[in-house]
């Protein structure tokens, strides 16, 4: 009352806007709430999604060590004198050897990925290795060698080899270039390319457009990339190309 006497111009808040400013007020307690309680979930989500990652990384630890004993023992039953042995033993080893893939993909999808290191990398002795795991035909145009991180460049090629050979593909073509402030390493294949409905889930983990597989080979690779780009960059039935843009330091190495 003071201050409407020294003020006769103030004009004081209605019932109608006290009660709307009441119930702002209730809405916005509400939200805050809401978002509480969401976000509570969520670290209580992401803590329940690392101990399960932790549990699946000690059992395909103990599943590869197991596959290792088998593997032991199926390579003697390859050269049984028993011929229904001999001729079954093929099919457990690459039953098996698939099995142990699909852990090392696990562990790998599962498990930090390590900061790059860089090194001089020749590009004939990594190719080398890659015709050596494969069953592809793999060809190379660029230069010698690459200032990058093996591991990680090593499982990025293997794992879109694999792909490429799981879809049908007999050969592998492997172009780096220069562009700009780029380095630009292309893999293309002679597959079936990838269906249209598969391409927007095409780096997601568990999303595979083979029926045995399980989508974590470019899931992998995504994280392999190195800081830098990897993307679809054709696909058509006369095979797919994926491009990987990384910084132009990565030809450094040249001479």
């Amino acid at each position: 009352m003071a201050a409407l006497a020294s003020d006769p111009e103030l004009i004081l808040p209605s019932d109608d806007d006290i009660s709307s400013y009441n119930q702002d007020i209730q809405r916005l307690r509400t939200q805050i709430l809401s978002l509480s309680t969401a976000v509570r979930q969520t670290i209580r989500q992401r803590q329940r999604l690392a101990d399960i990652g932790e549990a699946v990384a000690k059992i395909n630890h103990d599943l590869r060590n197991m596959l290792a004993s088998a593997m032991l023992v199926i390579d003697q039953l390859e050269h049984s004198s028993d011929p229904r042995v001999s001729e079954a033993a093929p099919v457990v080893i690459k039953a098996t050897e698939q099995a142990s893939l699909l852990c090392q993909n696990m562990l790998d999808y599962l498990t930090e990925i390590p900061r790059p290191e860089a090194q001089i990398v020749a590009v004939e002795e990594l190719v080398q290795d890659l015709q050596n795991t494969t069953e592809l035909q793999i060809n190379w145009q660029g230069p010698d060698r690459l200032y990058i991180d093996k591991m990680m460049i090593h499982r990025l090629l293997f794992n879109l080899a694999r792909n490429a050979g799981q879809a049908g593909a007999t050969i592998l073509n492997i172009d780096i270039w220069h562009a700009g402030h780029l380095a630009v390493i292309d893999v293309s294949d002679n597959g079936p390319g990838i269906a249209a409905d598969m391409r927007q889930s095409l780096f997601r983990a568990f999303a595979s457009g083979q029926p045995t597989g399980y989508g974590l080979g470019l899931a992998i690779c995504l994280d392999m990339a190195l800081g830098g780009r990897l993307r679809l960059s054709r696909s058509t039935d006369q095979g797919s190309e994926f491009r990987l843009q990384l910084p132009a330091s990565c030809l450094s190495a040249q001479t």
